[in-house]
């Protein structure tokens, strides 16, 4: 399970108590009349529902549950980013919503916007005063999101805002290390341009190298080399990413591993 799709599943999921739900409903139901009825009347922008989540969360994206068909043709349930509702978020931003409260698992709704990449909505929060870095300490950083659902531009224009470029999720694994287990090079490029450190490692000992050279990314492999990554970092099981190449037959990426601790060592 990809760090998103747990970030999807648990903000899809979370509960607790709330009171008035209209707005957050209206928000939900993309109903923009009811929603301009109800702020006109009063009723405060930021009411959360029973996971903490705003309407202004909602009309940025949160997760829905769709059907799956996966390759052994069996559907699954799966969750993903709604789309957005631009108009809804500058209403509930003209009424004095707050870009930067948090649900019950530390998303904002940038978390959410960021996930579904969606550069206009984005934009929108960045200049409403959302944290670039919101959700950041809960391991949920808009950037984690852009990143693992594949969206450069928005990780891009995060980083021009101050994002982090060194943002980890819940089990460690950094921005960096999800753009190379995903094989995202012109992430890697974006992070490591803005500083981000190849050499951290996450809880298992496993770093932005490592996810490279287990997926079979040359390019990846290349870039991180070349940036500074250390060659052998152990896991804790002992394995080095020339390893874990190698157990799973990516033989350019062992080539290119030893011939460079080869040179190193010369």
């Amino acid at each position: 399970m990809s760090g998103v799709t747990r970030f999807l599943l648990l903000a899809l999921f979370a509960s607790g108590c709330s009171g008035p739900t209209e707005v957050v409903d209206a928000a939900r139901n993309r109903d923009e009349l009811d929603l301009e009825t109800l702020l006109a009347e009063g009723s405060s922008p930021d009411q959360t529902d029973e996971s903490g989540r705003t309407g202004l969360m909602h009309a940025a994206g949160t997760p829905e549950l769709v059907p799956h068909l996966d390759v052994e043709r069996e559907v699954h349930m799966r969750a993903r980013p709604a789309p957005p509702d631009p108009v809804a978020m500058r209403l509930l931003l003209e009424h004095g919503a707050d870009p930067n409260l948090a649900d019950h698992n530390g998303e904002t709704a940038l978390s959410f916007a960021a996930a579904g990449g969606n550069l206009e909505v984005v934009t929108l929060l960045l200049e409403a005063g959302a944290d670039p870095d919101g959700g950041l300490a809960a391991g949920v950083a808009p950037i984690l999101m852009a990143t693992s659902e594949g969206h450069p531009d928005v990780v891009g224009l995060l980083l021009e805002a101050g994002a982090s470029p060194d943002a980890a999720d819940r089990l460690g694994q950094t921005v960096l290390m999800i753009a190379a287990f995903g094989g995202r090079v012109d992430v890697i490029d974006l992070l490591l341009a803005a500083g981000a450190r190849p050499e951290t490692a996450d809880a298992n000992g496993n770093t932005a190298l490592s996810n490279a050279a287990f997926q079979g990314k040359l390019v990846c492999v290349r870039r991180l080399v070349e940036a500074g990554a250390p060659l052998e970092p152990r896991d804790r099981g002992g394995k080095t990413p020339l390893d874990h190449a190698a157990e799973r037959g990516h033989r350019g990426v062992v080539r290119y591993l030893s011939s460079r601790a080869a040179a190193r060592d010369r």
